[in-house]
């Protein structure tokens, strides 16, 4: 018989709990939460409001408040596989690396992303010129028309005037 591996985790989550400091005192928002997902496996993650799920989601990319203090781990595991970090501990520029390109996140409201003053095309190109900083210009604009290349007229749309079938293509757009 042949004995199966299982395939490395992409995000391994180790007792992670998170509190954020609130001036009535401290709120432990997550509690000992493991979780470990393989590649191409699918978790849903399950609960009633307000017991943790979007905060472990944001703590996957170090997305939390300056308030919220995490302890455990949160390990992401790079695309080529050679290389683990632990978003837990990982400073401001380093995680800035990890972030859309080692993983990205779509927001359960999509819309809510969007900033309303910008149109959609400027707001890609931000996130293209946060990941790459010395990308041409042009190198950008070609970037956002194969994102947009369904959806010619988005770029120069602003995230308030979507209909809700367009809503969620920008966020998938802009972490793919």
């Amino acid at each position: 018989m042949s004995e199966q591996t299982s395939p490395r985790a992409v995000v391994d989550i180790q007792d992670l709990s998170i509190t954020f400091s609130t001036d009535g005192g401290d709120v432990r928002a997550v509690r000992g939460v493991s979780l470990s997902v393989a590649s191409c496996e699918v978790l849903a993650v399950v609960g009633e409001s307000g017991s943790g799920k979007t905060v472990t989601a944001r703590s996957i990319l170090g997305l939390l408040p300056s308030t919220a203090t995490a302890r455990g781990a949160v390990v992401l595991t790079n695309k080529a596989g050679t290389a683990d970090h632990d978003v837990v501990t990982l400073g401001g520029e380093r995680l800035r690396q990890v972030r859309g390109t080692d993983v990205a996140m779509v927001f359960q409201e999509p819309s809510a992303a969007l900033n309303p003053v910008y149109t959609v095309g400027w707001q890609i190109v931000e996130g293209i010129r946060a990941r790459c900083p010395d990308a041409a210009e042009a190198a950008m604009r070609l970037h956002l028309r194969e994102i947009l290349n369904s959806l010619p007229e988005l770029a120069r749309r602003f995230p308030d005037l979507f209909d809700s079938e367009s809503a969620p293509a920008e966020p998938i757009a802009e972490s793919a």
